[in-house]
């Protein structure tokens, strides 16, 4: 495609040797290292949600979760960040605008010789996560001391939330552990990244990754180096050593820490998965791993970010939420305005030619508009043809899925057979048919049943598969797949009837290891996969 493009608009296309033209049209594939940093709060999150269920042995209710008063709120989130989420939510300006007390909370904090150091999540989307975890920390006492200033009965179900949340101690020290991270690793990273004086090249970032990679694989095994504080990951760029990193720390010296140090393991073990991951083309072997001068020249001046970008989708969110009625051409010019420094450019200008410049963009107006309007309607136009596309997709989706729940029914209804609940219904179902095939036969329609009509949430979908490398499965197979769908059932009602109580720290310990094991386990496969490709 590109040399497609430069066949077309490159005027020496066809002077150029072969060799110029392969090197003109090669496309290197840089990425934005601001994203890696979204990408390790996902993977803290969904660590902590694995931890949470290993310590309260599969439920994951911690905090508010164990209130019944808080039963029908979902929780996407695990239960450390919603807790960050949520006290933001509650006490920054901008955040729950119904229920949230922000004003109160700066006043309170005013009398006793503090400001808010919690930020909006909103708008901020890169290292939040980890700097309102330090902040949460830093603000924890002065927030429950507020809240049980007030009546129990005086309190909204959003505070109630938060205040539950932060006496809950696994919860406090979860947080504590996220904290500690920001400190030591995202933040740090954070400023490498936007430094103009530190790797000012995008090279210059290799050995950085590398020595990240390591570190985090080493802290998955014994992370108590993280959590003690002292380590200096980017000797560049070290840790801000303020108040909230005095605050994070100084919680370190707690007689029961087991929570911080198993959970800083196995987010680790997340952080160092995401980072090989995404950071493989500059990690050693990788296309960008070598730092030669050919490489280092072609990539002269390819950004370390992609901040401008971003802040354009940032800019026009903000003019849209506080102008909801603004033209689309109205947005433009402000982002062209913002971006072209033009009030700047006309300052430095001659006044004569200044306002010939303003006379003549006065005149262009009428013309622009017109176009504009032109543009509006093929806008529209094109809307519309979007919208007939989702509709007509969406009634094709649901005649579908009434189409297979109904075939899978029929099914049932032509082999006489009634759904199978437990393992002893589907013994009593084979011992009925007589051959291989009839055996097949009926489970596959019961497969096809919990499939289509049950629908399971979060279930892998290869058991619902009747081959494997254009293999067909046998009866065996077939039924070892069965039970286990009807295992997980088993475990979604039992899930609702557990109890909160967590589980023994050798048994938690046990769990730990596994996970850890089974998530190297995966990326060391992938990677000797790659390697024999």
């Amino acid at each position: 495609m590109r040399s497609e493009l430069l066949q077309k608009f490159e005027s020496n296309w066809d002077t150029m040797s072969e060799n110029e033209q392969e090197k003109a049209a090669e496309i290197h594939q840089w990425f934005c290292h601001l994203h890696l940093l979204a990408n390790m709060g996902d993977s803290i999150n969904k660590a902590l949600k694995e931890y949470e269920k290993i310590i309260t042995d599969g439920t994951g209710k911690l905090g508010r979760s164990q209130l019944p008063t808080f039963s029908s709120w979902s929780d996407k989130d695990s239960a450390a960040v919603r807790c960050i989420r949520t006290v933001c939510s509650a006490l920054v300006s901008g955040g729950n605008a119904s229920s949230g007390c922000p004003e109160d909370f700066k006043t309170y904090l005013f009398s006793k010789g503090k400001t808010c150091r919690l930020k909006r999540f909103e708008h901020t989307r890169f290292n939040i996560i980890f700097e309102n975890a330090g902040a949460v920390i830093y603000h924890r006492n002065d927030i429950i001391d507020f809240f049980s200033k007030s009546s129990s009965s005086s309190l909204n179900m959003l505070q109630k939330s938060v205040l539950s949340d932060l006496q809950d101690k696994t919860i406090f020290q979860e947080i504590l552990s996220v904290a500690t991270i920001g400190q030591i690793i995202t933040t740090p990273f954070l400023r490498l990244i936007d430094s103009k004086t530190v790797a000012t090249h995008i090279l210059d970032l290799n050995q950085h990754f590398l020595q990240l990679q390591i570190n985090l694989k080493q802290w998955s095994k014994d992370p108590s180096d993280l959590i003690s504080g002292e380590t200096v990951l980017f000797p560049e760029v070290p840790p801000c050593k303020d108040d909230i990193f005095d605050a994070v720390f100084l919680n370190h010296v707690l007689p029961d820490t087991d929570v911080i140090s198993e959970s800083a393991s196995l987010m680790s073990t997340h952080l160092y998965l995401t980072v090989s991951r995404l950071l493989k083309n500059q990690l050693p072997e990788g296309c960008h791993g070598t730092d030669n001068e050919t490489i280092r020249e072609e990539s002269l001046t390819v950004p370390k970010h992609n901040r401008t970008s971003e802040k354009n989708f940032a800019d026009f969110k903000q003019i849209r939420h506080f102008k909801p009625n603004a033209s689309i051409e109205h947005i433009e010019a402000t982002l062209m305005w913002v971006n072209n420094k033009t009030v700047e450019w006309l300052d430095l200008m001659d006044p004569e030619i200044k306002n010939a410049k303003i006379t003549l963009a006065m005149k262009r107006a009428p013309e622009f508009i017109s176009k504009w309007h032109e543009r509006k309607i093929q806008l529209k136009q094109n809307r519309l043809e979007k919208l007939k596309e989702k509709e007509t997709e969406k009634a094709r989706k649901d005649a579908q899925s009434i189409k297979n729940k109904q075939t899978a029914l029929d099914t049932l209804q032509m082999l006489n057979l009634q759904p199978c609940n437990t393992v002893q219904d589907v013994t009593e179902m084979l011992q009925k048919c007589r051959t291989e095939k009839e055996k097949e036969a009926a489970l596959k329609a019961q497969i096809t049943f919990y499939k289509f009509v049950i629908i399971l949430p979060n279930i892998e979908h290869k058991l619902f598969f009747f081959s494997k490398d254009k293999k067909k499965f046998n009866s065996e197979q077939l039924m070892l797949n069965f039970v286990k769908i009807l295992n997980k059932k088993t475990d979604l009602l039992l899930a609702c009837n557990d109890d909160n109580e967590l589980v023994s720290n050798e048994r938690r310990k046990q769990l730990l290891k596994e996970k850890k094991d089974n998530l190297l386990s995966n990326q060391k496969k992938s990677v000797e996969s790659v390697l024999e490709e």
